[in-house]
């Protein structure tokens, strides 16, 4: 099975390019507590050594956000901070030097913060993923779908990135530009994709696609 490779705008993520008719990546996370800063970088490496492009790292309280302050500068992969509940947990994973986030529109809805995290984002030239899970739905949205469904998901993503700070934010630069769930959660997705394997002590690694398949496969950045 193959498909037509969505034309999208390219971005970077560290040095990474992302989109366009660049390569397809491959990011993974690491399931450490990102204060523990020796264990998270060996996951990290682990996993660059496996063929990893990014690495995503968790950013749920004040000691995440100084461990990423000493990872980021020792990591070999540029690295993308996940962020949970708190804005200003983005904010401090921005000053720690994060090549990006990675925000949940279900956690994180008040226009006023949502509005200071594109802002700081744009000012550093940083993007922002959209990651959408059923676990943080907005209730309302649940209502309207009856249940946690793909559809739902997908409203949940782009209402958030058509909010009217995140527009702001695009007008005057971009900085949101990558929206979307995670594609396994989806029913139907295409057989041969869902392949997995693991670096040592690491967090699941998706397998790359080779290179003829990433010319006529959708991008899968997750």
């Amino acid at each position: 099975m193959s498909f037509e490779r969505r034309v999208t705008r390219q971005i970077t993520v560290g040095k990474v390019p992302v989109g366009g008719g660049s390569p397809i990546t491959v990011q993974s996370m690491t399931i450490t507590k990102t204060a523990d800063v020796e264990g998270t970088l060996q996951q990290i490496y682990a996993l660059a050594a496996a063929g990893c492009d990014i690495v995503r790292c968790t950013c749920n309280e004040t000691e995440a956000a100084e461990g990423l302050a000493q990872i980021v500068p020792r990591s070999p992969i540029p690295v993308i901070a996940d962020i949970h509940h708190q804005y200003k947990m983005a904010l401090a994973a921005m000053a720690a030097g994060v090549h990006g986030l990675r925000l949940n529109p279900g956690n994180i809805r008040r226009p006023e913060h949502i509005k200071a995290v594109a802002a700081e984002a744009k000012d550093r030239g940083l993007s922002i993923r959209i990651g959408v899970n059923g676990g943080s739905l907005d209730p309302a949205l649940y209502e309207k779908h009856g249940g946690i469904t793909p559809e739902a998901m997908v409203e949940s993503a782009m209402k958030r990135r058509r909010s009217p700070p995140a527009s702001a934010a695009r007008r005057r630069g971009g900085c949101v530009d990558r929206v979307g769930p995670t594609p396994r959660r989806f029913p139907g997705w295409p057989a041969g994709r869902g392949a997995e394997f693991r670096a040592p002590g690491s967090a699941r690694l998706r397998r790359r696609p080779n290179r003829q398949s990433a010319q006529n496969s959708p991008r899968h950045h997750h």
